[in-house]
């Protein structure tokens, strides 16, 4: 299906949704919550800002698994199938908390941070901004939710850092 022809009262209303999911997860996963550990913050502190550092949080489940959105099936359908299924992914980002369903690993991390920072729970006009954008560039439908600026930005950290592990 063409997400290009839905009406912009239909693209304003999943926005919404999507948004007011978000904010919904990120509230439940907050309590088990914890904030960057010494080894992860100095890790990726040259490449993010003091300000998110300080806020963001990260939980790792053990034994869970994060379930799908309830509007996945209708992400299915748009994206002609590319929508993530979100059992199989490493980690989800809602607003400032990152999810990790197994371990936190370098580039999830970064992943996770970057994501943070363009929607985080102080942004919410550019949460909306940012989810408008790339659902009518199809990437927010085909999952493909990191731009070529936080690729380009960290690939660099992910290679550094995984030489630094390797140590």
């Amino acid at each position: 299906m063409d997400p290009g022809g839905l009406s912009e009262a239909r693209v304003a209303e999943m926005i919404s949704g999507v948004a007011a999911y978000m904010r919904q997860e990120r509230n439940l996963y907050f309590r088990a919550s914890e904030l960057l550990t010494p080894k992860w913050r100095t890790a990726v502190q040259p490449y993010f800002s003091k300000t998110l550092l300080d806020t963001v949080r990260t939980v790792i489940l053990k034994g869970a698994r994060i379930p799908p959105p309830p509007f996945y099936a209708e992400a299915i359908v748009l994206s002609s199938g590319h929508f993530p299924d979100f059992v199989h992914l490493a980690s989800v980002t809602y607003l400032d908390i990152v999810v990790f369903h197994d371990e936190i690993a370098p580039r999830t991390l970064f992943h996770g941070l970057v994501h943070s920072r363009a929607n985080g729970p102080s942004r919410n006009g550019p949460l909306h901004r940012t989810l408008r954008s790339r659902f009518r560039e199809d990437s927010f439908l085909d999952g493909h939710t990191v731009g070529s600026s936080g690729l380009s930005v960290g690939l660099p950290f992910c290679h550094a850092f995984d030489s630094h592990l390797l140590r």
